[in-house]
């Protein structure tokens, strides 16, 4: 699990920041990578998206497989983070759909319970 990037002072005051670096510490650099977020739900996308720019990637966020095809069809990306569960089309199907030159790195998000749902994400 990802967590989030805070710190509490001795008041209780909790600081974030928004690059996903430790408050008081400098920001990460940029790896020159790139990373696509397929997540319809807008909390977890944008959480996703700043824990991988704290790691310095640049990122970009979509909320549905049609939408995520279109954009790989016209960029590559190194990291592609994708949730099993999406409308329409699920975070598998755009795995099985990927005919790409420089395939990336994926990471498979799911809060489903189910094994086999986890198999067949590794193959």
């Amino acid at each position: 699990m990802l967590a989030s990037s805070h710190a509490t002072d001795d008041h209780g005051v909790v600081s974030l920041r928004a690059d996903g670096a430790q408050p008081g510490t400098r920001a990460p650099q940029k790896l020159g990578m790139t990373g696509l977020v397929v997540e319809d739900d807008l909390a977890a996308r944008s959480f996703a998206e700043r824990c991988l720019r704290g790691l310095g990637l640049t990122t970009s966020g979509l909320s549905c497989v049609r939408d995520a095809r279109e954009f790989l069809a016209s960029r590559p990306v190194d990291l592609l983070v994708t949730d099993l569960r999406l409308p329409g089309d699920s975070g598998l199907d755009l795995l099985e759909g990927l005919e790409l030159d420089f395939p990336p790195a994926v990471l498979v998000l799911t809060g489903i319970e189910d094994e086999s749902t986890a198999r067949l994400a590794l193959d």
